[in-house]
């Protein structure tokens, strides 16, 4: 794996979803992610197509990556496995 999830801190400088929101999602919805290097450099925030959500198994959400990063090395289409708390914003269909 080339990159990491950064998890957003709790007094950032944008609004976060709720946990209402967060539990409304659904497979098909996107959700975006931050993403950085392995040395927590280089971040770059990123849309995520959601397949399939664990509730059960921790939180589990996964997804698909629906972007072309500028300047990570991961690639369109790629498996995303992440947590609930790890997004920074969301779109419903």
């Amino acid at each position: 794996m080339n990159y990491l999830i950064k998890r957003p801190m709790l007094h950032s400088n944008f609004e976060l979803p709720t946990r209402e929101e967060l539990l409304d999602l659904k497979p098909r919805n996107f959700v975006k992610l931050i993403f950085t290097d392995k040395k927590g450099n280089n971040g770059e925030r990123m849309w995520v197509k959601l397949t399939k959500i664990d509730l059960k198994e921790g939180s589990r959400y996964q997804g698909i990556l629906d972007n072309n990063p500028l300047v990570l090395r991961i690639k369109l289409g790629t498996k995303i496995t992440f947590h609930p708390l790890d997004i920074i914003d969301f779109l419903t269909k």
